[in-house]
């Protein structure tokens, strides 16, 4: 099951890198429809195995007709997510910390899958205006970190003897491992 939609994935993204169309390049909204049914067509035919030659003919010849219009779509797809990903920067450097909505299209709110809702000013002022907990802060600093937090020689000796460390205690560390790791029972 997993092989067989895996391939359907790699068929469906190799159709629609060459079926990039989108619904502004269409006159109708018909027009539109039916080269959407004839690239799922396509997909249906290339992963189930049904006419494989003629299909892909069909879309070797398509691609061949189209290379331009194929270059260009896929050239406004990397500008829209260009824009997209800007517009998520900016939001979030602006402190909302939410992503963004998809940037809209041309298209319409129907001709992405999964489209968001995104609010109006006065649904975003009535948002801002719910009560949010202060923020925590962090926990006060030692005034002088390069002396250990402010103990003096004689408090960090006994504090590192306390806690069993020595000067060379990375040396007897690393034999220790080293020894451990070559003599093998």
């Amino acid at each position: 099951m997993a092989d067989t939609l895996s391939k359907e994935r790699c068929m469906r993204a190799r159709v629609e890198s060459v079926y990039n169309k989108q619904e502004p390049d269409f006159a109708s909204r018909r027009e539109y429809d039916d080269y959407l049914e004839e690239r799922e067509d396509i997909i249906l035919n290339l992963s189930e195995g049904i006419d494989v030659e003629a299909t892909e003919a069909k879309l070797r010849t398509y691609e061949r007709a189209n290379f331009a219009d194929i270059a260009a779509n896929e050239a406004r797809k990397v500008e829209d997510k260009r824009v997209h990903a800007e517009k998520q920067a900016a939001a979030k450097a602006a402190g909302s910390g939410a992503e963004s909505a998809p940037a809209p299209t041309a298209a319409g709110p129907s001709a992405a899958a999964g489209a968001q809702y995104v609010a109006g000013p006065a649904q975003a002022a009535a948002a801002a205006a719910v009560a949010q907990p202060a923020p925590l802060q962090p926990p006060p600093r030692p005034a002088d970190r390069t002396n250990g937090g402010g103990l003096d020689s004689e408090a960090r000796a006994r504090m590192a003897a306390a806690s069993g460390w020595s000067p060379d205690f990375a040396r007897r560390r690393m034999l220790a491992e080293a020894f451990s790791s070559v003599f093998v029972a």
